[in-house]
């Protein structure tokens, strides 16, 4: 009997190691709780400066790195480098995951973007390195690519453009949804200003058609592309993670209102994901790394 148990667990083991990464890694993570109140975001470059904010409803904790933003600002470039593992190689063939918590809150309820036929979105966040850049945009996308948002709303999507590894996907440069029922073209996915949306990027990188990325928001997978380039090279880095890198383009002409960040993750272990809270009954993306709980190996940081 001792004989078959002592079986039995070594074969659950087994099975365990095939679905651990070599080295199962959270390169880079926030949380507000960690912080003081009004504590500088410690990575900036000029213009405007996070700072974390008490007293503020999240959704887990009350403390956000809030950015107070004036009317008409081109950027809030804050640029995470130089810390915890950035910079660091990418691997070929693994996925990474980036996650976040965001909310816009507006003043006197004037909207960020506006909802006409052309264009008005941030590069919200961008995931940058040598041969590496997708970024992660907001607002109102010309009516060519996706249909005009409802009234005091606005809606995500994703790009590549500094690379164009996948042209036939994009359109105008960027990439838009294409899973039901949030078609870009049908009935792109509506967020509203006030609340908390839930991000997440995942990209298997491939410097050849064995890639795909996957975005999802508040739990709904709204875009999933199989079979692409996702890096422009056979030897990928991660160099930094780049939050607010434009603002309302290409007229710039947001007004006033405060941005809001929590829970910001890069991770290539999909169980964090599942563990923080960024969505509820997924499952990986085609082709991504299933892993046991998270734990196996993490680069400790703010």
């Amino acid at each position: 009997m001792h004989h078959r148990l002592r079986i039995i667990a070594i074969s659950i083991l087994l099975t365990l190691s095939l679905f651990t990464p070599a080295s199962a890694t959270v390169y880079f993570s926030w949380d507000s709780e960690n912080q003081a109140c009004d504590a500088p975001f410690p990575f900036y470059y000029q213009n405007y400066r996070g700072y974390t904010k008490c007293g503020i409803s999240v959704p887990q904790g009350s403390k956000a790195l809030e950015w107070s933003i004036g009317a008409r600002p081109n950027d809030a470039y804050s640029e995470i480098t130089n810390t915890q593992s950035f910079p660091t190689a990418a691997v070929l063939g693994r996925t990474y995951y980036l996650a976040f918590f965001v909310n816009f809150t507006r003043i006197n309820g004037a909207d960020i973007w506006r909802e006409f036929s052309g264009q008005s979105f941030d590069k919200l966040v961008d995931l940058r390195g040598n041969g590496v850049r997708w970024t992660i945009s907001v607002g109102q996308h010309e009516s060519y690519c996706a249909n005009q948002n409802q009234d005091h709303r606005f809606t995500a999507w994703i790009s590549n453009a500094s690379y164009h590894l996948t042209p036939s996907i994009e359109c105008v440069d960027n990439i838009h949804a294409n899973i039901a029922p949030f078609h870009a073209k049908v009935s792109p996915i509506q967020l509203q200003y006030e609340s908390w949306n839930r991000i997440v990027l995942a990209v298997k990188f491939a410097s050849d058609s064995t890639g795909s990325v996957t975005l999802w928001v508040n739990g709904n997978k709204i875009i999933e592309h199989l079979n692409i380039r996702t890096v422009a090279n056979s030897t990928p880095s991660l160099a930094d993670i780049v939050l607010n890198g434009t603002i309302a383009q290409p007229a710039y002409d947001a007004p006033a209102h405060y941005r809001r960040f929590d829970a910001i993750i890069l991770t290539d272990n999909w169980q964090d994901i599942v563990n923080g809270g960024y969505m509820s009954g997924s499952t990986p993306p085609a082709g991504g790394t299933i892993s046991p709980p998270s734990g196996l190996k993490v680069v400790s940081g703010n």
